[in-house]
């Protein structure tokens, strides 16, 4: 067994989810990557072994019980990306940096966490904060 199926396999345990093939071909891929995903990205390294509508319903769930999380590239398209260790189906601590490397198109999760509650004007309330840093990754320097 490859390592990182081994760390799917750990992961889903851990989440207090059912081990399907679907959902370890889906993590095993999103581990062996080590960047952000888009769907097409999962799908074709899954190989086709897996329908759209299961990869679509793996996804959600993986975003609903705190496994992965959605981050958006330049085109607006969504990429899934792991989410830390803590994170689950009550909360996400996704309050990091995203670097995007304008070159390949890769996005990182970094581990540099903001702060979780910005200095807002009276009566906004934050939902969701984003943070991503644009530049060369390492593998295009």
């Amino acid at each position: 067994m490859k390592s990182y199926e081994k760390e799917a396999i750990d992961c889903l345990k851990g989440k207090a989810l059912r081990q399907t093939a679907a959902r370890l071909q889906v993590l095993s891929v999103l581990l062996a990557k080590g960047v952000a995903l888009s769907h097409a990205d999962i799908e074709e390294g899954v190989l086709g072994e897996l329908d759209r509508v299961t990869l679509y319903r793996t996804l959600n769930t993986f975003e609903e019980k705190g496994v992965t999380h959605r981050v958006l590239d330049e085109a607006g398209t969504a990429k899934y990306a792991l989410c830390d260790h803590s994170c689950n189906d009550a909360h996400h601590h996704d309050h990091h940096l995203h670097f995007h490397c304008r070159l390949c198109g890769d996005i990182f999760c970094l581990d540099d966490h903001i702060g979780a509650h910005p200095n807002l004007p009276k009566g906004f309330q934050a939902e969701n904060i984003e943070v991503n840093v644009k530049g060369v990754c390492k593998k295009c320097s």
